[in-house]
């Protein structure tokens, strides 16, 4: 299930549709024919939250890291906002294992963190883009509240797996 507000280009989500459909309809102006071609154009970088999407319980989500690269190669910016404290920040350059993402917005690094908006407007400010050309995913919902009110659109992330292929669908990558 999507959970997508949109705001721009005139498209305005109508009604979200129950787990076991696989379609989100939506209200299009002309001359927009595919319902999903529009949030694509629009969504121009995906922001990752580094606890809880691409590392929990001490390993790694290989298929987020799968799914960045992904986005990299079909011309996405990829990045990461994270309220990680210093010694995990430490171990996640160490490994390099955000090595590929520009810009990382760590908590600690900034001084301000998740769910303030000030963290997020650091990001934006980083990334050179609008809040509505990023899709910011998070394992918690206050996170993306904020997220959401500043104009992300925003997946909230229950399964890793789940959402990787959501993601997949919705940019068609």
């Amino acid at each position: 299930m999507y959970t997508l507000l949109t705001r721009g280009y005139g498209l305005v989500v109508k009604r979200i549709l129950p787990k076991d459909e696989s379609r989100v309809r939506f209200s299009l102006p002309a001359p927009f024919t595919d319902k999903l071609d529009i949030l694509k154009l629009m969504i121009k970088a995906v922001v990752f939250d580094y606890g809880g999407v691409i590392y929990k319980n001490l390993h790694w989500h290989n298929d987020m890291f799968k799914l960045a690269g992904d986005l990299r190669a079909n011309g996405y910016k990829t990045a990461i906002l994270s309220n990680m404290i210093a010694p995990l920040a430490w171990m996640a350059n160490h490994f390099q294992s955000t090595k590929d993402f520009s810009p990382v917005v760590i908590s600690a690094d900034v001084g301000h963190s998740k769910p303030k908006p000030e963290i997020y407007h650091i990001l934006l400010e980083k990334i050179g883009l609008n809040a509505n050309e990023c899709l910011f995913i998070d394992d918690r919902p206050e996170n993306l509240a904020t997220a959401k009110t500043i104009g992300f659109e925003t997946m909230l992330v229950k399964k890793p797996a789940t959402t990787v292929k959501d993601i997949r669908q919705l940019l068609k990558i």
